[in-house]
């Protein structure tokens, strides 16, 4: 899946190997998808440092301001009750990076 718009496998910086699942730069979001429910919160936390280190190395135009992440309805509702509402807003705030989990 990639057109000029949306990439797959979407390097995070110059010196490492990690990768973003898919970029759509024409809305600037980073979509992660966790397919098993398991330590949802280990790989969300893993997804979100992805995003973040993205964002050091792109210009202020190509910063991604949501991350979208996907997994199992039981693995969403826990990481809705882990995440703290000040974490969020601080995100919001200081990184202009949102969040919006999807169950499937």
């Amino acid at each position: 899946m990639c057109t000029e718009n949306i990439k797959a496998e979407v390097k995070v910086s110059p010196l490492g190997n990690e990768k973003i699942d898919i970029v759509d730069f024409s809305k600037n979001e980073a979509y992660e998808l966790k397919v098993s429910g398991k330590n949802t919160h280990h790989e969300f936390y893993k997804d979100l440092v992805k995003v973040l280190t993205y964002n050091e190395y792109v210009g202020l135009d190509n910063k991604l301001h949501k991350l979208i992440f996907i997994s199992e309805m039981s693995g969403i509702k826990s990481l809705e009750r882990r995440l703290d509402k000040r974490f969020l807003f601080m995100l919001k705030n200081i990184h202009e990076l949102s969040v919006e989990l999807v169950s499937i």
